[in-house]
């Protein structure tokens, strides 16, 4: 047994299939993510677990206006309107827009399918707070993207011209940050064009014109309250 053991944990076994043993952990994490969705009826259990949607309801105020950026099936705008006065979905992709029109749809809400980049938002009422639940990390412009929002959305003469942020930090663990220093496969999802220090988002949002009023990390990713300076 303690030859096993040598042999396995052993300087030579380690620098022939360190490689190999972490990218076995990310593809071990992804697909325990597809068996713990199809044993939950299809719905990842992670929605129930981390409760975003109840962060960014109890952050909203009665009569406000939202416009929720990256709104895909719309349950997090669906949630938000049982609040706000009224709520915008923008979401580029049409198979989730047209499920959202279908599932979530609501009096007070409003479902928009086109490219946020580059949407006239200048179509919109008087917006209070605008929205943006792990999409930042998708978007390799963040920061021209931000100043787009803050410079283009109509804002509501209420003057709050705030913003609530959610992205997934890579500092959620040791060894995101070592498989990254490695070389490996570090992000939890391909299409990430980041995962965020704390550093790096205080960064961006100084650069975008925000101010952070609060940030604070919940299951490896930072929630942040933003207003336009």
């Amino acid at each position: 047994m303690n030859l096993f053991r040598k042999l396995i944990y052993g300087r030579t076994a380690a620098k022939l299939f360190e490689r190999t043993v972490l990218n076995l952990h990310s593809k071990l994490y992804t697909v325990a993510s597809i068996y713990s969705k199809r044993n939950n009826g299809g719905r990842h259990p992670k929605h129930d677990i981390i409760n975003y949607t109840k962060w960014f309801c109890d952050h909203i105020e009665v009569g406000w206006v939202v416009l929720d950026i990256g709104s895909h099936f719309g349950s997090m705008v669906q949630g938000m309107a049982t609040k706000a006065d009224f709520v915008y979905g923008i979401e580029i992709n049409k198979h989730n827009y047209s499920q959202a029109m279908k599932e979530n749809s609501k009096k007070n809400v409003k479902y928009i399918h086109d490219d946020a980049m580059n949407f006239d938002y200048s179509k919109l009422p008087g917006i209070d707070c605008v929205t943006l639940s792990n999409v930042l990390e998708h978007i390799s412009d963040r920061i021209v993207f931000l100043k787009t929002l803050v410079n283009n959305v109509k804002w509501s003469d209420r003057g709050l011209k705030q913003f609530l942020i959610r992205v997934p930090a890579i500092e959620r663990d040791w060894i995101s940050v070592y498989k990254k220093q490695k070389g490996v496969k570090w992000k939890l999802d391909n299409s990430h064009d980041t995962e965020y220090t704390l550093e790096q988002f205080y960064d961006e949002m100084n650069k975008a014109n925000l101010r952070v009023i609060d940030c604070r990390l919940r299951f490896g990713e930072i929630y942040s309250i933003c207003a336009v300076k």
